[in-house]
């Protein structure tokens, strides 16, 4: 066990390691100081294409947790609406069962969430999973993100002669960023495969920061996988688009570091903010890969959750996911 001296100690060299990180990132940070606080709503639509003679519908939804960067207070939720787990990432999963005969195809959540911006730490929040419980479950493969495999030549070159834990995952930080462009044509991308992520040198979050996790991972950093909705930067309400994705690495005696190596690609000027911060932008629905929802899903582990999931005689069913903001003053 460490000593409370050698944390202080470790505590003040990353503390050190981290002000050039900030000092770059100040320009940003005034307009994020504060925060963001909205209303999210998620709603789940069964198409008419389904057939709900046919049998009961499932439906399963993340429920976003607090976790230290965001709180959450539930608004509003389905009547028939039941809660699960935590998992073993301590997600909160969201359950409607509809029935044959139900006229209902809508179902719709409303929380209020508080969220700050990410520097790092560790986490607080209600999920009755350990440190010390996410650290080992963040060192072993997901299925599409081995431990090192395809990415294990350029963490080993990328992090040649460095030792301390955060300087390795700055080395790796740069080099996804270096390595991969944002794009998304074709098929293939958008599965989080660091596979995909190391041939083809391209794709979306999720593909950035698998090649990141088995980087890290493959270093014995723990490493996990972050994924929600984006807001807009403007203020305002509307409908949200697509999903976004991002990472954590962990360093002892500092907690939980983010990285968002895509919206640094995208966004070169915020680099160095990308790399041990994250903005306030953004609302969190799930951790990990490969899960297994309660109650339990009869198909395959799930890649990842933030669109609504459904399964009917045991078959996945298309659902629609829509989301929407509002910002508070």
């Amino acid at each position: 066990m460490r000593s409370a001296t050698s944390l202080l100690l470790r505590g003040a060299a990353l503390a050190a390691a981290l002000l050039p990180a900030c000092a770059s990132a100040s320009k940003d940070e005034p307009a994020l100081e504060a925060g963001r606080v909205f209303d999210f709503e998620y709603e789940v639509v069964v198409p008419e294409t389904v057939d709900l003679a046919a049998g009961p519908l499932r439906v399963w939804v993340p429920v976003p947790v607090n976790d230290g960067r965001q709180t959450v207070e539930v608004q509003a939720m389905p009547a028939a609406a039941q809660t699960g787990g935590p998992d073993r990432h301590g997600n909160v999963f969201a359950t409607v069962l509809v029935a044959p005969d139900s006229a209902q195809r809508s179902f719709l959540w409303k929380y209020r969430v508080w969220r700050s911006v990410d520097r790092g730490g560790e986490d607080v929040d209600t999920r009755l999973i350990t440190e010390e419980q996410r650290k080992e479950l963040y060192l072993g493969p997901d299925r599409m993100v081995p431990v090192g495999g395809p990415a294990e030549g350029a963490a080993r070159e990328a992090a040649a002669g460095k030792e301390e834990p955060f300087a390795v995952a700055r080395a790796f930080y740069d080099r996804v960023l270096a390595d991969m462009e944002y794009k998304k044509e074709g098929t293939g991308w958008g599965k989080g495969s660091t596979q995909w992520a190391c041939e083809a040198g391209y794709g979306n979050c999720t593909d950035f920061h698998a090649k990141f996790i088995s980087m890290a991972r493959f270093r014995g950093l723990p490493a996990r996988f972050q994924i929600g909705y984006p807001l807009p930067a403007q203020r305002g309400s509307g409908e949200l688009g697509g999903y976004h994705c991002w990472a954590h690495f962990y360093v002892d005696g500092y907690g939980w570091i983010p990285v968002d190596i895509s919206e640094a690609d995208k966004n070169p000027e915020k680099a160095e903010f990308f790399f041990s911060h994250l903005d306030a932008d953004r609302v969190t629905l799930s951790y990990g890969r490969d899960l297994v929802l309660d109650p339990p899903q009869q198909g395959e582990p799930l890649n990842f959750l933030v669109y609504a999931y459904g399964e009917q005689n045991g078959k996945p069913v298309t659902l629609q996911t829509k989301a929407r903001y509002r910002d508070l003053e």
